[in-house]
């Protein structure tokens, strides 16, 4: 095999960044470059990345570390797809065969479509050939269908005003306002719920907008613990009709449910007792805000309130099951309540020349904590992915920083459930929350650059010897005026 060829699925994610780079650029040339590409391909990879299908040419993304300089070189060498395809269904475990799939070809249409790209006359009657992961099939093919529209005053206004009215199963009328509350408010909160990524938690999505002849009066689907999925406790969002505003908060079963425990009596007064005061009982977005949220909005919002009450949902688990929080087996803990990134003041370079600390040792020693903090994220990833049994993308998360070296501003790439990569950058310390972290404008920048594919991991508490520690999660781009870069320090502080 040529040194030159990609060997992991990370290696091609790297090339389709570059292409995705050159269709966005403002170079024509680097624009007409990508059209060209599509054009002319014949064999055609598969991914899903920041939530958008991507399909590139095997020749070109087959290749480690690709450019359009490189190509031509290749090309020029007498190199071609003959000899990525095979590295790249070896890559895909796909046993040196592609796939040719017309319901496939349906994706690439609405590919081609969105990025108006038409074909060369050549290649108007070929077959396209694929690889991809079979597993992600269903997932790929998705994209044939327009993404679930946004909540929308305007037919929030409309289709609340139903509540509790009657249906008529056999009344056309009925049956057509049941189907664009299906649409517009039961489909829409049950994509909300399954792009929600919290490591460890899973959605169970709702299915009835009407029961027993009447209209409801909300929408909701329950975020929860994998292992806790049945239990009467749990996180949910969706739209309340009364209050015309999207819902998020922890609640728990109040009436008998095939799905989950009712809790008794005894066990309600333990949940009002602990969950009062602390803000995860209610949040909602007003209808008058709602106009200036989107998905990316609405998603990252509710996973940081997630983050932000995990410990307040694993006690109130553990006080009314009477199991533990966290698992003896289980070395890692995705935290807290109530805590968040705030910046410090700045350091002074004339106190540190003062200082009779051995800046060298330390130096060496903070770069061995970082790398093993590193180490364990890297872990704790591949953890999280495999206990969903999903192992080929357990198998694909890289340690960047180690494998390609520092300076890409983030330390690890990984990926969420469906498939959709995380750029993670990991600052690691011994101590506790509070204590300082040191960011860079390279960071800052990248952060921006990725957008809500950005994770900043922050682990505390870390026991380096027994691998275990705290984390602390704040997902898409950083704000210089909440982060001081270069010469400054950010900690996290806990609300009181």
């Amino acid at each position: 095999m040529s040194s030159s060829l990609v060997v992991k699925a990370s290696d091609v994610i790297e090339n389709f960044r570059t292409l995705i780079k050159y269709r966005n650029s403002k170079s024509h040339s680097e624009q007409d470059y990508y059209t060209g590409l599509i054009r002319r391909g014949k064999v055609f990879v598969i991914e899903i990345i920041n939530g958008n299908i991507e399909l590139a040419p095997s020749k070109f993304v087959g290749y480690k570390n690709n450019s359009m300089q490189e190509h031509e070189r290749y090309k020029s060498n007498g190199r071609s797809g003959t000899e990525t395809t095979p590295q790249l269904t070896r890559i895909y475990q796909l046993h040196n065969k592609v796939i040719i799939d017309p319901q496939i070809d349906a994706v690439m249409d609405v590919f081609k479509n969105k990025h108006s790209i038409t074909l060369s006359s050549r290649n108007r009657k070929a077959k396209y050939k694929y690889i991809f992961n079979p597993s992600e099939r269903n997932k790929i093919l998705s994209f044939n269908n327009p993404q679930i529209p946004f909540f929308t005053k305007t037919d929030i206004q409309k289709y609340t005003e139903y509540a509790r009215k009657d249906y008529g199963k056999n009344n056309p009328g009925s049956i057509e306002i049941g189907e664009n509350i299906r649409e517009k408010f039961f489909d829409a909160t049950n994509y909300w719920a399954q792009s929600i990524n919290i490591p460890g938690f899973i959605a169970k999505p709702g299915t009835q907008w009407q029961i027993m002849g009447k209209f409801l009066s909300y929408t909701w689907a329950r975020i929860v613990r994998s292992e806790y999925a049945d239990y009467g406790v749990y996180f949910t969002i969706g739209l309340d009709y009364d209050a015309k505003a999207l819902i998020y908060k922890i609640d728990y079963q109040r009436k008998e449910s095939k799905k989950c425990k009712v809790l008794t009596q005894e066990q309600s007064r333990i949940f009002e007792e602990l969950i009062d005061g602390t803000g995860a009982e209610w949040q909602q977005i007003d209808l008058g805000k709602i106009g200036s949220y989107n998905w990316e909005k609405l998603i990252i919002e509710t996973e940081e309130f997630i983050h932000n009450y995990t410990h307040l949902y694993d006690t109130l688990i553990a006080r009314i099951f009477g199991i533990p929080e966290i698992s003896p087996q289980q070395q890692y803990e995705f935290v807290k309540k109530g805590a968040e990134f705030v910046h410090n003041k700045q350091v002074n370079p004339k106190n540190i020349r003062k200082s009779k600390r051995d800046w060298v040792s330390h130096n060496r020693e903070m770069a061995q904590l970082g790398r093993a903090g590193e180490e364990f994220i890297v872990m704790v990833e591949k953890k999280e992915l495999e206990k969903k049994g999903l192992n080929n993308l357990a198998e694909r998360v890289e340690h960047t920083a180690k494998e390609k070296g520092d300076g890409f501003g983030y330390d690890i790439t990984s990926f969420t459930p469906d498939n959709k990569v995380k750029y993670i950058e990991v600052k690691t310390t011994a101590g506790g929350c509070e204590s300082p972290i040191y960011l860079s404008i390279n960071e800052i920048r990248v952060s921006k650059e990725l957008g809500s594919s950005f994770y900043l991991y922050r682990v505390y508490n870390f026991d380096k010897l027994g691998k275990s520690g705290k984390i602390l999660v704040k997902r898409g781009p950083l704000d210089e005026k909440e982060f001081k870069v270069e010469g400054y320090s950010a900690i996290v502080t806990s609300k009181k």
